[in-house]
C-alpha cells in the first residue's frame, strides 16, 4: 500500500510529516514524501503540479500537511489531483485541525490533531478493505455528508515513537521548476544555514525534545490544541537518551550537519534536572552548537549556564511586547522590569552569538504610544543583539482570532491571514524605526526620529499612503543599505 505525503511548508524540516512517515514505515507501509517548498508563489507552476501528480500516481492515499498560509495553494493542488485521480486526499496540520468545516469542503478526509495513530489505523483499514468512517481523529466527506469521528487521545509516551524520517529514500523536493528525487546534496542545499561567530555559515537541523507548550499565549495555537484534548497531559517530554540517540544517528548519517536547532516552544520549561542531564550528555556525546527558544517567564540563569557550557550558541527570547495593552492581548503578563533582568542576564554571556529577541508589530490593540514604548525598550537592549520582527496575524484556532472576531475587527485581516506571511510587517513610519533598530542604526538617531515632532511630520496618512506605493522589497533594501549605511556614517563621529 502506497501513501504519499506532501508538505506545503517552505522549510524542509516538516517535522509533523517526517514523524508520520516514520511511524507508517515502522508498521510496514510504503511512504513517499514530497517537499513542495516555495508555495508562497501566487500559483504553483504547472510543471510542479504535474510532477507532484506523477509521484502520487498509484497511491492509495494522498496526505497534504498545511498551515493557514498554505490554504489557497492546497485547494489548487487538491483540485488538480482530484481531476487526475480517484484517490482519497487527506488534509492535516494546524489549519485543518482548527478549521475542519472549511477544510472538509475540499479534502475527502480531515485529520484533527496529532496524526500518527489516527493515520496508522486508517491505513490499516483501507489496506484490509474495511470500513473506516469511525476511525478516531478524522472528519470524513462521503456522498455530500460529513461524518465526524471522535478525537484520538494524545500520545503520552513519546519515546515509543521512532525517530522522524530524515532519510532520502522515497523523498522528493522542489528544485527550481520541478520536483526531483532528494539527494544528500539537495538535502544539504535546502536545509537552513546558521551564521557563526567567525562569519561563516553552517548547516543546521531541527530536533524536538518535547511536544506541547505549558503556556497560553493568545497568538499561538498551542493553548487551543491543548483544549482539544481535555485534561490530558499536553506538555510531554522525550527522554534525554532518546534525543541524544536521534541526534547521534542524524549527524553520523549527514556529516554536513554542524548545528542543531531545538524546535521546542520553550526548552527552559523542562525541570532543572532534565536540563542537567541534557547538558551533560550533549557535551559528552554530541558537542555541536545549538539554538533554543525561551519564554521570558521561564528563563533561569542556572539552566542558561548549563546550556551554554554544553554548546548553546544562540538563544531566542520571545518578548513580543512590553506595553501593558500588548501584554494583556497576548496573555503574557510579565513586567518590563522582569524582562530587563532576563535581557541583562542573557547579555552577560559573551561567548555565544548575539541574543535574538522577538517582537510583534501591527497589533490593532496597540496605539502609537505603545509602539514607541516597545521601540524604547529595544533601544535599551545592549548590543550586540538581533531582532525578529513579525506582523501580527490572527490565525484560526488562536485566542487572538477569537478576540478579534468578537471585537468585530477580524474582517480587516482576512487577506492577511490567507495570503501573507507573518514575517513581513506593514511598511509604516513607526515600523521603519523598528527596522532601523534591527539594522543597528544609532539609538540617538532613532530617538530623534521617534520624537513628537518627527512623528507629527512623518507618522501621518500622507506618508503612509506614499509608503504603500513602494514595493515591500524596495523599502527593506533601502533601510538595510542606503539608510542604514548613511545614518551610521553620520553618527560615527558622535560615537568616537
Amino acid at each position: 500500500m502506497k501513501i504519499t505525503l506532501i508538505s506545503m511548508d517552505n522549510y524542509i524540516i516538516s517535522y509533523g510529516v517526517r514523524c508520520i512517515s516514520s511511524y507508517l514505515k515502522q508498521h510496514g507501509f510504503d511512504v513517499a514524501v514530497i517537499f513542495a517548498r516555495d508555495v508562497m508563489d501566487r500559483d504553483m507552476p504547472p510543471s510542479i503540479l504535474a510532477d507532484i501528480a506523477d509521484i502520487c500516481n498509484a497511491s492509495d492515499i494522498i496526505g497534504i500537511s498545511l498551515m493557514t498560509s498554505h490554504f489557497l495553494h492546497s485547494i489548487s493542488l487538491t483540485n488538480y489531483l482530484k481531476k487526475r485521480f480517484h484517490i482519497p486526499v487527506i488534509w492535516g496540520g494546524i489549519h485543518p485541525t482548527f478549521c475542519p468545516d472549511e477544510s472538509i469542503k475540499w479534502a475527502d478526509i480531515v485529520c484533527i490533531g496529532e496524526g500518527e495513530e489516527s493515520l496508522l489505523e486508517l491505513c490499516k483499514r483501507i489496506r484490509e478493505n474495511k470500513e473506516y468512517l469511525d476511525v478516531r481523529g478524522f472528519w470524513f466527506s462521503r456522498n455530500g455528508q460529513v461524518i465526524k469521528a471522535s478525537g484520538m487521545p494524545l500520545i503520552e509516551e513519546l519515546d515509543k515513537l521512532p525517530y522522524p524520517d530524515y532519510g532520502i529514500v522515497g523523498h522528493f523536493i522542489r528544485d527550481g521548476q520541478h520536483i526531483v528525487r532528494l539527494t544528500d546534496k539537495l538535502f544539504e542545499k535546502y536545509l537552513s544555514k546558521r551564521k557563526t561567530l567567525d562569519g561563516s555559515y553552517i548547516t543546521e537541523y531541527y530536533v524536538s525534545t518535547s511536544r506541547g507548550c505549558p503556556f497560553k499565549c493568545s497568538f499561538c495555537s498551542s493553548n487551543s490544541i491543548k483544549a482539544l484534548y481535555g485534561g490530558q497531559k499536553f506538555h510531554r517530554l522525550r527522554s534525554v537518551d532518546k534525543v541524544i540517540g536521534e541526534v547521534s544517528e542524524l549527524i553520523n548519517r549527514y556529516s554536513f550537519i554542524k548545528w542543531i536547532y531545538f524546535s521546542d516552544d520553550d526548552i527552559f520549561a523542562s525541570p532543572i534536572k532534565r536540563c542537567e542531564e541534557l547538558s551533560a550528555k550533549w557535551k559528552e556525546n554530541i558537542g555541536l552548537p545549538f539554538y533554543c527558544t525561551c519564554y521570558p517567564a521561564s528563563y533561569d540563569e542556572k539552566k542558561m549556564k548549563m546550556l551554554v557550557d554544553s554548546g548553546l550558541g544562540i538563544i531566542n527570547i520571545g518578548i513580543q511586547s512590553v506595553s501593558k495593552k500588548g501584554c494583556e492581548v497576548y496573555e503574557r503578563r510579565i513586567s518590563a522590569e522582569k524582562l530587563k533582568k532576563v535581557v541583562n542576564s542573557v547579555t552577560a554571556f559573551k561567548n555565544i552569538l548575539p541574543p535574538l529577541y522577538d517582537f510583534i508589530l501591527d497589533n490593532p490593540y496597540e496605539n502609537d504610544d505603545d509602539m514607541i514604548e516597545n521601540l524604547k525598550f529595544i533601544l535599551e537592549i545592549p548590543e550586540p543583539r538581533q531582532l525578529q520582527l513579525f506582523s501580527l496575524v490572527p490565525f484560526p484556532g488562536t485566542g487572538l482570532y477569537t478576540l478579534m472576531k468578537n471585537d468585530g475587527i477580524l474582517h480587516k485581516y482576512h487577506d492577511k491571514i490567507y495570503k501573507r506571511s507573518y514575517s513581513y510587517p506593514n511598511i509604516t513610519y513607526i515600523n521603519l524605526l523598528f527596522f532601523m533598530a534591527n539594522n543597528h542604526v544609532s539609538p540617538k538617531i532613532i530617538k530623534a526620529l521617534s520624537s513628537d515632532i518627527a512623528l507629527l511630520l512623518f507618522n501621518n496618512r500622507f506618508v503612509k499612503f506614499m509608503l504603500s506605493l513602494i514595493p515591500y522589497s524596495a523599502v527593506i533594501w533601502t533601510v538595510r543599505t542606503f539608510i542604514t549605511r548613511e545614518l551610521w556614517r553620520f553618527n560615527k563621529p558622535m560615537q568616537e
